[in-house]
């Protein structure tokens, strides 16, 4: 498939996908989707075997499903992502119920 062979059209609420193949076949995708998305930041990339479509949520929310009634669709806070400076980290795996410093010893 090329580039000039392929039509995307993202918006707030749906995506429409609408391509030929070599072969002459038609293929559309219409999508109507069950939250909004930010169309300025979506995209989409043609590889070899297939076409890629990134849509970009609007909201930090957990969708239950891509498609669906916006009246019905169930929509989860998202969780946050801890920052790596926030994670605590041990040096190695350990279910001992004490710790030692072995560097202490060996001085």
């Amino acid at each position: 498939v090329s580039a000039s062979d392929i039509s995307v059209l993202f918006r707030r609420e749906s995506v429409r996908l609408n391509f030929s193949t070599e072969d002459g076949k038609e293929y559309a995708l219409n999508l109507n989707l069950s939250n909004s998305i930010n169309v300025d930041k979506c995209t989409y990339k043609i590889g070899k075997v297939k076409i890629e479509l990134k849509l970009w949520k609007e909201n930090a929310l957990v969708w239950k499903c891509l498609e669906g009634n916006r009246n019905v669709a169930e929509l989860i806070p998202a969780i946050p992502v801890k920052e790596t400076s926030e994670i605590d980290t041990q040096a190695y795996p350990s279910s001992a119920h004490v710790t030692r410093n072995w560097d202490a010893l060996a001085k």
